[in-house]
């Protein structure tokens, strides 16, 4: 049952994540044909993410209510919906608009996909089946800017929507006929009250509140330098956007590896102990950017950094599915909200950082930030486990 469900969602995940980055590498063709400026389409971005995080606290306790197939099946098809659309598009701020309907959108398949997986998979196999879900999305996303770079040139920038069109649909086609609705599952009537009534109980969760934490750092402290890679890289003399590009592709390279490597890995050790591994080796990648002397460096770096974070995320979404089980889709969306408020949050902060004390100190602040989180969050979360099975006892 697992293998097939991950199959799935691995589908609809490959449509959510095309359509989130293709448009990414064409700002100059966009703002041509839109008689934009270049500035304003690379608001586009941001135009998909913002109301991605912000329908979180939403889209979750929706899904909990009314199911979360239900939820994964509109949400695809106002993605759908959104595709078709911007095939007609004449305008950049119709554009946006578009962007933002199919943000929303995204932001209730991504979650409620991890939530599923986690109803659906039993708790032994669940950072397995999560991990695996995790690496179709970052393929996806690593090869989503060059194919969608090749098609708009070869043909028009319409004709990568139309690819993102064909890829939505074909994922709509199979959540209809291999996820079907739990019609045994008791459910609560949505509304705003029992929403807000459901987050005080998650947040009162201190297991939940130790996941939310450590995935706000993580986008704090990991994401945060994201967006200023090839700024660093220009003002040390590297490269440029290129390299930039290598250097990233160099994080999913290490989130694909440990991928790989996931089923050996949690059959040898425990969660915790890969939580604080991960930790460890983000701090690593970031000391290592820090220091490094080509973009070559750097790209091992990243590479080190990746397979840190997907071991330290993957263990935080673990353990995070198992706070209150009957509202699990409002668990990870919160978890997802929280991990989006740091991605914005953190650019902000390195680039004030950056302003005042130059490069070096905040990446090693930075790295010394992460490794704090993720070993304390790791800690915490056993003692909380112990705590919990000497009550049970």
């Amino acid at each position: 049952m697992t293998l097939p469900l991950v199959v799935v969602l691995g589908i609809v995940g490959i449509g959510v994540s095309y359509n989130q980055r293709m448009l990414d590498p064409l700002t100059v063709l966009l703002a041509r044909d839109l008689a934009a400026e270049v500035s304003n389409i690379v608001l586009l971005s941001p135009a998909f993410t913002l109301p991605y995080a912000l329908g979180q606290p939403i889209l979750g306790p929706v899904a909990d209510a009314v199911g979360k197939a239900r939820v994964l099946r509109l949400c695809m098809a106002t993605i759908i919906a959104s595709a078709v659309a911007t095939l007609f598009v004449t305008n950049y701020p119709l554009l946006v608009a578009l962007r933002m309907l199919a943000g929303l959108a995204a932001g209730g398949i991504i979650p409620v996909s991890l939530a599923l997986i986690a109803d659906r998979t039993p708790v032994e196999e669940r950072q397995v089946a999560m991990s695996h879900f995790m690496l179709v999305l970052i393929v996806s996303q690593i090869f989503t800017a060059p194919v969608s770079a090749y098609v708009a040139q070869k043909f028009h920038w319409h004709a990568t929507v139309i690819v993102a069109l064909v890829l939505a649909a074909f994922a709509y086609a199979m959540l209809l006929w291999r996820v079907k609705p739990n019609s045994r599952a008791v459910r609560t009537p949505f509304s705003a009250v029992n929403a807000v009534r459901t987050y005080r109980t998650i947040l009162a969760d201190p297991r939940a509140r130790t996941c939310y934490a450590a995935v706000l750092a993580e986008g704090i402290f990991i994401f945060g330098i994201t967006p200023h890679i090839a700024p660093i890289l220009e003002q040390r003399g590297l490269g440029g956007a290129t390299e930039a590009g290598y250097v990233l592709a160099g994080m999913g390279g290490g989130g694909i590896l440990y991928a790989l490597s996931v089923t050996r890995l949690v059959r040898r050790f425990d969660i915790f102990t890969l939580m604080r591994a991960g930790g460890v080796l983000v701090a690593t990648g970031l000391f290592a950017t820090a220091l490094s002397l080509n973009w070559q460096m750097m790209v091992v770096a990243y590479a080190i950094l990746g397979f840190g974070f997907y071991m330290l995320h993957s263990g935080l979404q673990t353990r995070v599915t198992e706070v209150i089980p009957t509202s699990r889709a409002s668990v990870v969306s919160l978890h997802a909200f929280f991990m989006f408020l740091g991605i914005a949050g953190g650019p902000i902060l390195f680039g004030w950082a950056d302003t005042h004390f130059g490069l070096l100190w905040p990446l090693l602040v930075f790295a010394a930030g992460i490794l704090i989180a993720s070993t304390g969050a790791a800690s915490r979360l056993k003692r909380l486990d112990a705590a919990g099975a000497r009550s049970e006892a």
